[in-house]
């Protein structure tokens, strides 16, 4: 791949309370990811992207299928399809921790047949608390991720001749408006998750004599890094986050401590060191790399 075609999005964010960013097709309980996933950090910057440059693409009538997930929108796989690697690192004293809240929905006017009779109980008898009110009103379980006021570096490398095709745009326009939507991220996940971007750590590099691309020795990141790309020189904790097509990996977090559910960040933003495995390529540029901003892909 040559580097004309190589587009580097990367934001530095603070988070008001924290992020949601839940488990796909799950429904009772719902947990959350402690980091943002690579198609998170995908959807952070291309709906910012896609609102500037006009398009439009509403939810369609069916599933899309990407991978080993589904989608709600085709513009999205056109995102992800374009995408060479994503990832996100904490790099604040201030951690991630992530818990489920109980709430319950209301569902009886969704039920009917012999779930209908099952809700009616004089109330305070046994039959109430045991078999109506968990119909009329069951627990949700709810996973967010809270780090008030957290420092998230959020990268994203993606092929700018895939991505003018997903958004129906001439590479000319992206490389125009390519600063502006890194600006434009509002959020991180659902629509709850405001950020506020720091403007002096966040950029768009198009040019290609600004992009390395590394495909052997050591490099310092801060950002969660596939297991099976890299070999750690220190102790670095892992955790499971699904990949670009919803598969289950192993990512390496630079951090003191992490797990499903906390991260505790290193002092400073210094990142872990890693060696870079064959066939995998280490994308970052020089400004990137003096904040130990360097992502691994294929």
């Amino acid at each position: 791949m040559s580097l004309d075609k190589l587009r580097i999005f990367y934001a530095s964010v603070r988070l008001s309370w924290g992020f949601i960013a839940r488990f796909k097709e799950v429904t009772a309980s719902q947990p959350a990811h402690v980091l943002p996933t690579p198609s998170t950090v995908v959807g952070a910057f291309g709906y910012p992207l896609a609102r500037i440059l006009g398009y439009r693409d509403g939810m369609t009538h069916h599933r899309v299928r990407h991978g080993s997930g589904w989608l709600i929108t085709g513009f999205m796989k056109g995102l992800l399809e374009a995408t060479v690697m994503a990832s996100a690192g904490v790099v604040s004293t201030v951690g991630l921790a992530t818990s489920q809240e109980m709430s319950r929905l209301a569902a009886s006017m969704y039920k009917g047949g012999s779930e209908k009779g099952r809700m009616i109980s004089s109330l305070y008898e046994a039959s109430f608390y045991a078999e109506a009110l968990p119909r009329i009103f069951p627990v949700l379980s709810l996973g967010s991720t809270y780090g008030p006021g957290a420092k998230l570096v959020i990268l994203w490398v993606a092929r700018i001749d895939k991505l003018a095709n997903a958004l129906n745009a001439e590479e000319e326009e992206i490389d125009r408006v390519g600063k502006i939507a890194v600006l434009g991220v509002t959020r991180i996940g659902s629509k709850e998750g405001i950020v506020a971007v720091e403007p002096e750590e966040s950029g768009y590099i198009s040019d290609p004599n600004d992009i390395e691309v590394i495909t052997s020795g050591s490099i310092s990141t801060n950002q969660y890094v596939i297991s099976n790309c890299v070999e750690p020189l220190e102790l670095v904790p892992q955790i499971e986050l699904p990949d670009l097509v919803y598969r289950l990996q192993r990512y390496y977090v630079p951090s003191l401590i992490s797990t499903g559910k906390i991260v505790i960040p290193l002092l400073g933003s210094r990142g872990a060191r890693f060696l870079i495995k064959e066939p995998c390529k280490a994308y970052t540029a020089k400004e990137l790399k003096e904040l130990a901003v360097v992502g691994v892909g294929v």
